[in-house]
């Protein structure tokens, strides 16, 4: 059974005079946190949320909802395992980019993955890698792109690390090759990889990450006594969220509806900037580095926002 809107601000609400003000520095051991802490909610959203209000910093907090949107993209992903997209080469992420090569085995028994990706998202952390790979165009001309699950120890895989970013730098990245490695029948997903997997989740990481950034500032405004009505507008945006997380994420009533949310919380966001003064010094400064990740991939949010209005022939 699902949990409903009350249930959920009802643990947030309850469950903050429990946690820790300091989050350890090591991501896995926050995952194994919000593993732990969150065990008894079904819903991927819930546990993005949860898992923002458990993190001390947005580096974290955008672990979470990253983890839960590939758990509501793929549900047989195991919840307790760090897993890493790998979609973009050197030549972008669009599909006609990807050269990443799936082929089937000489043998006749599964597959063989060869190529590279680039700016791998936990790449040092994750231990299943979801692969973006082409099986050679249709007679269209058209790149066929299926996605294949990879442990991380696999032969043929090497990890190469990125410098860190200048925000969120406790998100390791990294450049991930696979040289002629094994990929069983039943590690290929269903479906195409790119309107099954690749479009679809760039709306459900925006719904689920910037639900977990939510949970992280409803941590932030108890801990530092903010006003209530602060809390309550961030519930209020917290229930939204989690309504659009139940949507079709290929729907553009959805697009539109995120894209007024989205809205709506930077102006909160504009709204609570005296409020940090509140704060403690960590606390503050890593506010004001981190903050830029919610605005990574706004060109991208944009396009999909038109492309939404033009359904409505706006």
């Amino acid at each position: 059974m699902s949990q409903s809107s009350p249930e959920i601000i009802d643990w947030l609400m309850t469950g903050a005079r429990t946690v820790s003000r300091e989050t350890d520095q090591s991501l896995a051991s926050f995952k194994s946190l919000i593993d732990e802490k969150t065990v008894s909610f079904t819903l991927p959203i819930d546990r993005a949320v949860a898992g923002g209000f458990l993190a001390d910093r947005i580096a974290y907090a955008f672990a979470a909802g990253y983890e839960a949107a590939l758990q509501r993209l793929v549900p047989r992903l195991p919840q307790k395992t760090i897993v890493s997209l790998c979609v973009t080469e050197s030549g972008g992420g669009h599909p006609r980019a990807i050269k990443t090569r799936l082929d089937k085995d000489p043998s006749g028994e599964g597959f063989t993955l060869t190529g590279e990706k680039t700016f791998i998202t936990a790449a040092l952390q994750a231990e299943i890698l979801m692969v973006a790979a082409s099986t050679g165009a249709d007679s269209a001309g058209k790149n066929r792109i299926r996605m294949v699950l990879v442990n991380r120890g696999e032969k043929g895989v090497t990890i190469t690390p990125m410098p860190d970013l200048p925000f969120v730098p406790e998100i390791s990245h990294g450049v991930v090759s696979f040289a002629g490695v094994t990929v069983r029948e039943q590690d290929v997903l269903a479906g195409d990889g790119y309107t099954d997997y690749i479009k679809p989740f760039r709306t459900i990481e925006d719904i689920h990450v910037v639900g977990a950034v939510m949970g992280h500032l409803l941590r932030v405004a108890i801990t530092f006594s903010w006003p209530k009505e602060t809390c309550q507008g961030l519930l209020a945006l917290i229930a939204a969220v989690r309504t659009l997380a139940a949507g079709d994420p290929r729907d553009p009533a959805v697009h539109l509806a995120l894209a007024g949310l989205m809205t709506l919380f930077d102006r909160f966001i504009t709204d609570i900037e005296p409020l940090w003064e509140k704060t403690d010094a960590p606390t503050c400064e890593r506010w004001a580095r981190d903050r830029k990740l919610l605005s990574v991939a706004e060109k991208a949010r944009q396009a999909r926002l038109s492309g939404a209005w033009s359904h409505y022939d706006f």
